[in-house]
């Protein structure tokens, strides 16, 4: 079959150029498409605006054919390694911490049984 990659098929995936933002005219205006026509737009008009810019006018009764997403900002470098080091860190501190619990019951069974006071229940 050649090389590969599955991509959860679970996960719905959409083009960020069919991502659509909608704002409300506040007043009578015009929308300019990219071919130089206008259309006039009366205030309370949905006007729907794609990344590249392009508007149109939608129907009120046609917005529940579209989903809302959340677009998430692409992290830089140093973020991604900000957010690991600090997990890193929260792996270390737990690792620590039980070390720390198995390290203080040892010199408490210890101590018990070199005093004679270690008594098993």
């Amino acid at each position: 079959m050649g090389a590969v990659r599955r991509i959860d098929s679970t996960q719905p995936y959409v083009k960020k150029k069919n991502i659509i933002t909608f704002t409300i005219a506040t007043e009578n205006t015009y929308i300019h498409l990219a071919d130089g026509q206008s259309f006039p737009v009366i205030e309370g008009d949905i006007i729907a605006t794609d990344q590249q810019g392009n508007q149109f006018v939608e129907l009120e009764k046609n917005l529940e054919d579209y989903v809302p997403v959340v677009e998430e900002k692409k992290r830089s470098l140093y973020e991604s390694m900000a957010k690991g080091y600090k997990e890193m860190g929260d792996i270390n501190l737990e690792m620590s911490e039980a070390f720390h619990h198995a390290e203080n019951e040892a010199e408490t069974t210890t101590t018990s049984l070199v005093n004679g006071e270690y008594k098993e229940y």
